[in-house]
């Protein structure tokens, strides 16, 4: 995927797959996916194959084992290659965004409720990931330019919590939840927001 900015602003969302994002004149926001979408990304994502309740664990651990395997490979690409991003920026800026705890929160919460995963494997699959190191391997090269990764703040993560209460995205008992772990380390985060989306 290529993706261009040239004497303005723009955002794009890492996809999983190679991507090269020229920034020039001007400056992007790439914002990285949250931990259930870095699950679902990718073309062959096995989920997509058959309805819930047609495959059994085995088959279902299966098919996700070979998602990551492709995933390892570049995702069709050569043997042992992972798929990468690459930041080219010229007299522009880039600032690589994370998402938010409710954002982290919602998307879990979907892909549980789907029905197509179930703890354990979510557990595995998430364990599997991080023994790979991040998916999204960036490079970049920057000239005449700046490149930043922000962090959001504990007051930014309470905003966006409270605007997705007030819209009906979560109940006031994950608010309550979700509150509780902004500021925390991020395994912390990552337990309570598993063991919140699996109540």
């Amino acid at each position: 995927m290529f993706h261009f900015t040239i004497f303005g602003g723009s955002e794009v969302t890492l996809t999983g797959s190679r991507q090269l994002i020229f920034t020039l004149f001007g400056g992007t926001d790439v914002r990285k996916p949250t931990l259930a979408k870095r699950l679902m990304q990718g073309k062959h994502a096995p989920w997509s194959v058959e309805p819930a309740g047609q495959v059994d664990a085995d088959d279902k651990l299966h098919k996700f084992k070979n998602f990551f395997e492709k995933l390892d490979s570049g995702a069709g690409g050569r043997p042992g290659q992972r798929s990468s991003t690459f930041l080219l920026t010229i007299f522009g800026a880039v600032e690589l965004k994370p998402p938010s705890i409710a954002e982290e929160f919602m998307d879990m919460r979907e892909l549980v409720s789907s029905g197509l995963i179930e703890p354990r494997e979510w557990d595995q699959l998430v364990g599997r990931m991080y023994q790979m190191g991040d998916l999204d391997s960036i490079s970049s090269f920057t000239l005449f330019g700046g490149m930043d990764e922000a962090a959001l703040s504990e007051e930014e993560e309470i905003k966006k919590i409270a605007s997705a209460t007030s819209l009906g995205l979560i109940s006031g008992d994950e608010e309550q939840a979700l509150r509780s772990v902004v500021g925390r380390d991020p395994q912390q985060v990552r337990m309570l927001l598993r063991q919140t989306a699996f109540a």
